[in-house]
């Protein structure tokens, strides 16, 4: 056993002077050979021979042109130079260490915690709010939905405090089917959104009377309660008719051959579906995943790490694919609470992710009209999805007509904005799925080689 001990010892000593040696040499060649290609190649052995000493320094030097006042590294540095000298002990961590690895190792900036949660502990709370301000949320433009909440005003004035909560549910319940009919999409296309509003009224209605479970601290939901009798139907609604599918329950991301298997599993993926060699192929569009209520910082952190990985996922496709989607929106469920993220490709080797909703489902009668903007904001991520479905058909359709063409001999180059995002693309790094899976390795492209 000592034996063995000591071989690791001078195995781990060997290679620390290893790295010292090439360290050294680095030194020696920059002052002579400053710029070249020697010392680019010098510069790239010895971060790897860094990485490669488990006690050796590690300095991740990103290109991303995002900084903080008073530090010189930027962004993308800090957050994987933590990831990378914390994976190894991931197990040993608290839920905020393991946010900072599992963002870091996939190239996230989640800027939607508070300090001094996650990632935000990497800066001081200065530094904090300033990327927060410098990096606002991108809020949806409710306007064009704004009329809706006038057509369903019947409903809102239907609550009377003078009478009973049963009074109160029943006029209100009368209210929306008479709007419901009197908006029936099936009949009239052009008044499915007034259609899908009613009956996200009607949804909470009912399970106001009839799942009081939902609302209860002391009845133990599960994350496919909330699914089943609430989330789901209203999510299933509000894709009626616009082309795209819906699949539930635990299946992995379409990945293709544009970047590594992830093997997260998706409790929602919101589906466009295309033919290739006559074969059905998805393509996602959006995700989401759920939680039951209250389900604790640890598996809210979790949840919020697999949204934006899955997130990430989705947009790498998209840019490698040659198609210009750089941030796609998700959700994320938490018993009667929903959160909106939206997950940017910002720059070289950072992507960053922002909530810019967040909305309660109580069991209150007397504020129904506060679930307008909720409903409001889900028909503006619907719009989000169909349109990026409609820029990947149109790409689809565009690759299509070049290869049914002779005449061309190459395929349509690809404009140089967005060569230039395919070069931001970063690897992707899987939480390990049990306590007893070892952490992974880092991404083998987790930062820029040369610049």
């Amino acid at each position: 056993m000592n034996s063995d001990k000591d071989n690791k010892t001078n195995a781990s000593n060997s290679e620390k002077e290893k790295c010292k040696d090439l360290a050294k040499e680095y030194f020696f060649v920059s002052v002579q050979h400053e710029g070249t290609k020697e010392i680019n190649s010098m510069k790239k052995k010895l971060k790897v021979k860094q990485h490669q000493g488990e006690s050796s320094t590690i300095q991740i030097v990103e290109h991303d042109n995002l900084y903080v006042p008073e530090k010189e590294e930027s962004v993308g540095s800090i957050i994987k130079t933590k990831a990378c000298t914390l994976r190894q002990n991931y197990h040993h961590l608290d839920f905020n260490a393991k946010a900072i690895i599992s963002l870091g190792l996939n190239s996230i900036l989640d800027l939607s915690h508070k300090y001094p949660d996650a990632q935000s502990t990497l800066f001081d709370n200065r530094q904090w709010l300033h990327l927060q301000r410098t990096n606002k949320p991108k809020k949806y433009v409710l306007e064009e939905y704004a009329y809706i909440r006038n057509i369903l005003q019947p409903i809102f004035k239907a609550y009377n405090p003078a009478k009973t909560s049963d009074q109160n549910w029943t006029a209100l319940y009368i209210q929306a089917k008479k709007l419901a009919e009197q908006n029936d999409p099936e009949i009239d296309i052009s008044k499915k959104d007034i259609s899908f509003c009613i009956h996200a009224m009607l949804q909470i209605l009912m399970a106001i009377k009839h799942e009081p479970g939902l609302f209860s601290d002391t009845v133990d939901s599960s994350e496919w309660d909330y699914i089943v009798k609430f989330w789901g139907p209203i999510t299933q609604r509000l894709f009626y008719f616009s082309g795209l599918r819906l699949k539930w329950g635990d299946t992995h991301l379409t990945m293709h051959d544009t970047i590594s298997d992830i093997v997260l599993k998706v409790d929602l993926r919101i589906i466009h579906d295309s033919i290739k060699q006559r074969y059905n192929v998805e393509n996602e569009v959006g995700v989401a995943e759920a939680a039951e209520e209250n389900p604790g910082k640890v598996k809210f952190h979790s949840d919020r790490c697999k949204v934006l990985i899955e997130s990430k996922a989705i947009v790498d496709r998209f840019i490698l694919d040659g198609c210009d989607i750089d941030n796609v929106d998700s959700l994320q469920i938490c018993g009667m609470e929903i959160y909106f993220i939206k997950l940017d490709l910002r720059d070289h080797g950072l992507y960053t992710g922002t909530q810019h909703y967040h909305s309660v489902v109580d069991a209150s009668l007397n504020s129904l009209d506060k679930y307008m903007d909720l409903a409001m904001n889900l028909l503006c991520f619907r719009d989000r999805c169909i349109e990026i479905n409609n820029i990947y058909e149109n790409h689809l359709a565009a690759s299509r007509g070049q290869q049914k063409s002779a005449k061309r001999p190459a395929p349509r180059p690809i404009d140089d904005a967005l060569s230039n995002k395919q070069t931001w693309i970063r690897g992707s790094w899987n939480p390990p799925r049990t306590g007893k899976t070892p952490p992974p390795p880092e991404p083998s492209n987790l930062y820029a080689q040369e610049q």
